[in-house]
């Protein structure tokens, strides 16, 4: 997910550039793929660097915690990342000591990919259900209590 911000290095103070995407999918680890359904992105120049406003819609398949079911998990979020210019071929991505994140990165290549799924994996649900009243498995037989009632 690069951009090329060298056109907004040139602008003045407070200058903005808007980008969106529709439909990217993007790995999270080893099992998950985020769909990323709509992302609109910001860029705002500060000083010779900028920020960036990014707003995603996506969808997750995740696993049940209760029953194992797969079901799509849909979230929208926001958050904010500032941008170092620096003219290196390589990014680095830190966060400063208020715990936002800091892309030092070349203007003409601004990969926002790696925070995107850093900021997913930090919002998704520490428990995973399909359904706030998932009754779960049966103990005994592991019958899923969703669909059908167990004869133990």
């Amino acid at each position: 997910m690069n951009f090329n911000l060298s056109g907004l290095v040139n602008l003045e103070d407070g200058s903005t550039k808007e980008e969106y995407i529709e439909s990217l999918t993007l790995d999270l680890n080893n099992d998950e793929v985020v769909l990323i359904n709509n992302g609109k992105f910001i860029f705002n120049k500060v000083s010779s660097n900028a920020m960036v406003k990014v707003v995603l819609d996506f969808t997750i398949n995740l696993f049940c915690d209760r029953c194992l079911d797969l079901y799509e998990y849909f979230e929208t979020s926001d958050f904010y990342a500032s941008i170092i210019f620096n003219h290196m071929k390589h990014k680095e991505i830190t966060k400063n000591e208020d715990g936002e994140l800091l892309i030092k990165t070349n203007p003409e290549q601004v990969d926002l990919s790696e925070i995107i799924r850093q900021h997913i994996i930090s919002i998704k649900p520490m428990k995973s259900l399909c359904k706030q009243e998932c009754k779960g498995l049966c103990i005994m037989c592991g019958v899923n209590l969703n669909n059908s009632s167990c004869t133990c």
